[in-house]
């Protein structure tokens, strides 16, 4: 008796176009030999986890959780994402050979890698709980064009955590950006030394550094773990701008309300103000108790986050040139 695909998908929700592709594979090539969760997942593992000579496209974190332990958290390198797509998609190839031939990229002038950040959150976005909701990080490359970066096929996929997990993080979102952020500059792999692409017959070198960061006002509060919008001081940037529901009866100068639209008004953080403002909390939380450490951070706009991006005079020069671009 043939199968009545009209009660395919009906106990497990698949899509119709899921369906219909499916059923037109095992139509061309047949039934596989194991149809088992666990297999699907044991190949698929083992097909995306392939080797390239900037390492497994497939590698692991370490890092730390609040309550001292440490958390493995798998990842895409990079490099070695980059290299595996381009020698085994001609249509990649092509885009990159053209845009090299349109803006060449070379150790003086490298391409500008944009980092995007977000939470994904599958299933019912109107409930209350979500366990499943995700923190994803995205990378691309702003010279490839606008049109390019319109398709969600231009832009390669980092990581993407369950928000839970990174909730555990010692400095949360920051310590992860900041594990991500490295992925970029390893030995041996380093996108800004330029790495050999496989692109058919050619041999490109593609130079790359962090240059714009991509993301919404959530992200980017988590990712700096400064206050944001919900905060005294509201933008990661300004020194003198505070929220104008908290503002006082008398404004002094140089002080302005986030309203304000005459830009020449802001005073805006340097790198040695941000890192002045992370070590000033670092010393402070060693002495306060937790209601004025709080008080503290929220005077200041920024939580303490040993492990963050803004603890780190590297990072944050990385962090500092997206965010000023």
């Amino acid at each position: 008796m043939p199968l009545d695909i009209t009660r395919v998908g009906r106990k497990s929700y698949v899509t119709t176009r899921g369906l219909a592709e499916v059923l037109e594979a095992v139509k061309k090539h047949g039934l596989p030999s194991t149809t088992s969760r666990s297999d699907i997942k044991r190949k698929r593992s083992a097909r995306a986890n392939v080797m390239t000579p900037y390492g497994h496209v497939i590698q692991q974190w370490r890092l730390q959780t609040e309550d001292g332990g440490t958390v493995a958290i798998d990842y895409c390198h990079p490099a070695a994402l980059v290299w595996h797509l381009c020698s085994s998609s001609e249509p990649l190839q092509n885009l990159l050979l053209e845009r090299m031939g349109l803006e060449p990229c070379s150790l003086a002038a490298p391409w500008r890698v944009v980092f995007y950040s977000d939470e994904i959150t599958p299933g019912n976005q109107l409930r209350s709980r979500n366990p499943r909701k995700l923190q994803a990080i995205y990378f691309s490359f702003a010279n490839l064009g606008s049109a390019a970066l319109g398709k969600e096929k231009s832009w390669f996929l980092l990581c993407a955590v369950r928000s839970k997990t990174v909730q555990s993080l010692q400095s949360g979102m920051g310590q992860l950006c900041r594990a991500a952020m490295l992925s970029f500059r390893t030995h041996g792999a380093d996108l800004s030394s330029g790495i050999q692409l496989y692109c058919g017959e050619s041999r490109p070198v593609l130079c790359a550094q962090l240059g714009i960061l991509l993301s919404d006002e959530s992200a980017l509060k988590y990712m700096a773990n400064n206050k944001g919008a919900s905060g005294k001081l509201p933008c990661v940037l300004c020194r003198n701008v505070i929220h104008r529901r908290y503002k006082p009866e008398k404004m002094r100068e140089p002080l302005v309300t986030h309203t304000d639209i005459n830009y020449d008004h802001f005073i805006l953080h340097t790198q040695k103000s941000l890192a002045e403002t992370a070590e000033y909390l670092e010393t402070q939380s060693r002495t306060l108790n937790k209601g004025a450490m709080q008080d503290l951070q929220t005077k200041l706009g920024f939580n303490h986050a040993p492990l963050g991006i803004l603890a780190s005079s590297g990072y944050l020069e990385m962090l500092y040139g997206m965010v000023r671009t």
